[in-house]
């Protein structure tokens, strides 16, 4: 399925190339509060941007071609790349965001739940990574050139934080016995 001009959504939308594996790929969604899934199964989903969409679901590997996603909630399933620096906000709503891994390609990533809760898996190559409130780490590593997590951090492994001679920021640690790793180089 491909969808090359702006989407807008009138109903909750489900794509679904799921059963042939095929790949799904969107420019933007303007949503009008609808929500909206998208199961490429083995094939990618290509996402551009996404705006005042309700309950915002890829399931399987995504690339993320827009610079901002607005949602009331957002779930990644699968692998994400960034193709741009990045927002995934759901602030406004102040629900949950919860990401399977990143690939930043050296693009920046702002993960923004405000008062909503984040799952955030391994990341890879992130230029910036900005997570702003309570995040729950699923993965084992974080590696950008600047790290900050300004909210408090749970951990479910043991886990390393890995900048290219950037900061690391953490505010608070919540480490439930696993081991941590923290290497700035010399940031």
């Amino acid at each position: 399925e491909e969808f090359d001009g702006a989407v807008t959504l009138a109903n909750d939308v489900t794509l679904d190339t799921s059963t042939a594996g095929g790949d799904i790929t969107v420019a933007s969604v303007t949503g009008a509060g609808n929500d909206l899934e998208i199961n490429a199964g083995s094939g990618n989903t290509s996402l551009g941007n996404v705006a005042g969409v309700g309950a915002l679901t890829v399931d399987g590997t995504s690339t993320l071609t827009g610079t901002s996603y607005v949602a009331t909630t957002e779930t990644f399933d699968g692998a994400v790349t960034l193709a741009n620096n990045a927002s995934l906000d759901t602030r406004t709503a102040g629900c949950n965001i919860t990401v399977a891994s990143v690939t930043g390609a050296n693009h920046n990533l702002t993960v923004d739940a405000g008062t909503g809760a984040i799952s955030l898996g391994n990341v890879a190559g992130a230029g910036r990574l900005r997570v702003n409130g309570a995040a729950t780490l699923t993965g084992t590593s974080y590696a950008g050139n600047q790290l900050d997590f300004f909210g408090n951090v749970t951990l479910t492994h043991g886990t390393s934080f890995t900048s290219n001679n950037g900061e690391i920021d953490l505010v608070s640690v919540l480490g439930g016995g696993n081991n941590v790793s923290i290497n700035g180089g010399t940031g």
